[in-house]
């Protein structure tokens, strides 16, 4: 049964550019007006990558591409660019694995074909289920704040496995960020979300370092009792919530439909 909701202001951990499908998908799905203020945190920035590594990757030096986050595909993009390739011909030698749905539509709307997306969207999944049956090694493209869970496991598979480090996570607003933002004023930054924390009726989290982040912005070093609802956008946020003390619910998908459904089901 749906939670009774004593206000429609939502809180969502990325920016309103990259909140926008769900934002508008929800504003058609809802009966009442719910306002959802979208909170960036980090930015991602170009990481300058390994160029022995990143050289092998056009010419077959790698059976697959293991696509972390859509950040990891404008790192990638942004390569191919400086390299005088477009992405498509980056990856053309090697099979790509997206960690979810909303990666690999962004490979998709870079012309790029996704050959694989786990059962279930996560790092976790992706590491176990990926169908390897090659000698050559498979490539992780990973940001600088990555978990470590994709490399574990494949480790354990035995898969020979090398990563690139394409981008980092910088505090918002950021400098030469892989995506500038189109509508800054419609990015709050933490000091604002401080000031109208408690009028928050839910919190939609989308990675577990933005989320800590948010936690001891708004808490310091004092338990997070008075936290409102909280939404995760996959398994990986949602463990690590439990593990900062927080009740969560896990949205279906790490999509923008999965988080309307959450919000629908949890919140409204």
């Amino acid at each position: 049964m749906a939670n009774a909701m004593t206000s429609t202001r939502l809180l969502i951990t990325r920016s309103f550019e990259q909140a926008q499908p769900f934002v508008e998908l929800l504003s058609h799905t809802s009966l009442a007006p719910v306002e959802v203020d979208c909170v960036p945190i980090r930015q991602a920035v170009a990481h300058t990558p390994d160029s022995e590594l990143m050289s092998r990757l056009p010419h077959g030096g790698f059976s697959w591409a293991l696509i972390s986050s859509a950040n990891a595909v404008l790192s990638l993009k942004k390569y191919a660019v400086e390299s005088q390739r477009t992405l498509p011909q980056l990856l053309a030698t090697t099979k790509v694995a997206a960690v979810g749905a909303s990666t690999a539509q962004v490979l998709a709307d870079n012309g790029v074909v996704v050959d694989y997306i786990p059962s279930v969207m996560d790092a976790q999944h992706l590491g176990q289920e990926l169908p390897y049956d090659d000698d050559q090694p498979v490539l992780c493209v990973l940001g600088k704040t990555s978990r470590p869970t994709l490399n574990h496991v494949l480790a354990s598979r035995n898969i020979p496995t090398e990563t690139v480090i394409l981008y980092d996570m910088e505090p918002y607003p950021a400098t030469n960020p892989l995506t500038p933002l189109r509508a800054p004023e419609k990015s709050f930054a933490l000091g604002q979300v401080r000031e109208r924390w408690q009028e928050y009726a839910g919190v939609i989290a989308t990675a577990p370092s933005l989320l800590e982040e948010l936690v001891t912005y708004i808490y310091g070093e004092e338990s997070p009792v008075s936290f409102p609802p909280l939404i995760a956008m996959g398994r990986t946020t949602a463990s690590h919530a439990q593990r900062l003390g927080l009740d969560v619910y896990i949205a279906p998908a790490p999509t923008p439909g999965g988080l309307c459904e959450a919000v629908h089901h949890y919140f409204l």
